[in-house]
């Protein structure tokens, strides 16, 4: 999973907004906030690959073609 490191640590979260998007429900896997559970002894874990929720939704939403998606844009 690549990993990229800001000021506020390694976690967060996305927001999908819009007319397409099925809403009304949290999608999480929340890790804690132990000192075992921690990236680094630190950061809050990351437990979903954000490229994931792109590709989904490029794939379909916006309808590019899966084999493209897995070879050349996100794979």
């Amino acid at each position: 999973m690549a990993r990229a490191e800001t000021d506020h640590g390694t976690g967060g979260c996305a927001f999908l907004v819009g007319g397409a998007v099925r809403g009304g429900q949290v999608i999480a896997d929340w890790p804690g906030l132990r000192r075992a559970a921690l990236l680094d002894n630190r950061d809050l874990k990351p437990t979903l690959d954000l490229r994931s929720v792109f590709k989904a939704v490029l794939d379909e939403h916006m309808h590019v073609d899966a084999n493209t998606l897995g070879q050349t844009s996100i794979p």
